[in-house]
C-alpha cells in the first residue's frame, strides 16, 4: 500500500513537471513570435526613415541650403555658434553626413573654435541618439 502511494506521488510529480515544461515551451514560442514581429516592425521603420532622408536630399537643394546656413552663421557669430551646435547635433541623430558641416565650421569660426563646436555638437548628438535608442525606440 505504501508503494502504491509513493508511485502515485511520483506519477503526479512527473505529470506536473511535464505540464510545467509544456507551459514553458508555449511561453517561449510566444516570446519568439513577439520578438520576430517587433524586429520586423523596427526594421520597416528604419527603412522608411532612410527613404525619407533620401527623398529630402534628392528633392531639395541641400548644397544651397547648407551654404545659406553657413552664411547666416557667419553673420551672427555668438547666436550662430549655438545654432551650429544644434544643427550639428540633429545631423548626428538623423544620420546625416556631418563632414560638410565640420569643414564649414572650420571655415566660418576658425580652426580651434570650429573643432570645439563640432566636438560639442557631436557629443550632444550622440548622447541624444543613445537616449532615443535606449528609452524611446525600444520599450
Amino acid at each position: 500500500m505504501l508503494r502504491d502511494a509513493e508511485g502515485a506521488t511520483n506519477e503526479r510529480q512527473r505529470v506536473q513537471v511535464q505540464q510545467d515544461e509544456d507551459e514553458l515551451q508555449l511561453a517561449t514560442n510566444e516570446a519568439t513570435f513577439y520578438n520576430r514581429h517587433t524586429t520586423c516592425l523596427h526594421l520597416a521603420g528604419i527603412l522608411a526613415g532612410f527613404g525619407v532622408i533620401l527623398f529630402v536630399f534628392g528633392s531639395f537643394h541641400t548644397k544651397e541650403r547648407l551654404e545659406a546656413f553657413l552664411r547666416l552663421v557667419d553673420g551672427h557669430k555668438s547666436e550662430g555658434a549655438l545654432a551650429f551646435v544644434a544643427v550639428f547635433s540633429m545631423s548626428e541623430v538623423l544620420f546625416l553626413p556631418g563632414s560638410l558641416l565640420a569643414v564649414g565650421a572650420g571655415a566660418v569660426f576658425g580652426l580651434c573654435t570650429g573643432v570645439l563646436l563640432v566636438w560639442v555638437g557631436a557629443a550632444i548628438g550622440q548622447s541624444l541618439a543613445f537616449f532615443i535608442g535606449r528609452y524611446v525606440s525600444f520599450a
